[in-house]
């Protein structure tokens, strides 16, 4: 074998030097090119922050409900023996004889000789504040509002009293009263709760006055005092400007109480008195 030229030697290495040359170039583009790639994995430190938003809005109703929205104290008539009987529906009953002697106790139970045939309410109307805020309570009358049209007869003996006048209406506290039929839980405390000239007397009473800063009967009765049925309405529990009965469970409720005395000279007219009570609730 030949050997090899040196001219040959020189052309190789310089072929093998382009060949090098260009190769590297590659490498370097190539390197840079992943070097544009990745460069998020470097030891740089990064942050980022976010907020977030939550919204409830409750709604306010104001709401009330009864517990019993019927009244019927049936049909009869008093004994000739008697000048009066009187009838409530907290389950009680007056009798008045011609001699003024009185008797009662419990309608269901007790001598009621001279309410003959009579039915014998047991349950007032029991009002509850079922919405979610503060409300005051009141009532307005449609139909006989009167005791002169609802019942007739005079009105007078034993039974008259105060304020009243034989159609007669009281306010209890239903934790007093004790109905049933609220929709929440029984009332455990007094309801209807205020105190010095906001709620004159501190709890539920039946006026018209719109300051509660006044005492006495003129302005109306505390709660369990009887006062005449107003054929315009009253107030029962705070004002317009006033809104003490809470929508507490235990304590959100009230009993507006019936009284009816009838005499022996109501005439029977064989036709049925009725008149509607409505009640209603304020918030501010």
């Amino acid at each position: 074998m030949n050997d090899i030229s040196n001219r040959s030697i020189v052309a190789l290495l310089a072929v093998a030097l382009v060949i090098t040359v260009i190769g590297t170039a590659v490498s370097v583009s190539k390197l840079d090119g992943l070097q544009n790639r990745y460069n998020v994995l470097t030891g740089a430190v990064t942050s980022s922050s976010s907020s977030g938003q939550t919204n409830i809005t409750i709604t306010s109703t104001t709401e009330i409900t009864l517990g019993n929205s019927n009244m019927n104290f049936g049909t009869g008539r008093v004994n000739a023996t008697c000048s009066q009987c009187s009838m409530d529906s907290n389950r009680s009953v007056s009798n008045v004889y011609t001699n003024q002697s009185t008797v009662g106790g419990n309608i269901a139970t007790d001598d009621r000789n001279c309410c003959l045939s009579f039915s014998a309410v047991s349950s007032g109307f029991l009002i509850e504040n079922t919405g979610n805020v503060n409300v005051s309570v009141g009532y307005t009358c449609a139909g006989n509002c009167t005791r002169s049209s609802f019942i007739g007869g005079s009105f007078a003996g034993p039974i008259a009293r105060g304020n009243s006048n034989g159609l007669d209406i009281k306010i209890t506290p239903q934790v007093t009263r004790s109905e049933a039929g609220e929709q929440g839980t029984t009332d455990i405390t007094a309801s209807c709760v205020g105190g010095g000239t906001l709620y004159r007397d501190s709890g539920w009473n039946i006026t018209n006055s719109s300051t509660y800063s006044q005492s006495g009967a003129s302005y109306g009765a505390p709660a369990q005092t009887y006062l005449a049925l107003s054929p315009q309405g009253h107030w029962l529990c705070g004002n317009y400007t006033n809104s003490p009965l809470m929508p507490d469970q235990v304590k959100n409720a009230g009993v507006l109480d019936i009284n009816l005395t009838v005499t022996n000279d109501a005439l029977g007219t064989g036709v049925r008195s009725s008149l509607t009570l409505t009640f209603n609730a304020t918030s501010q």
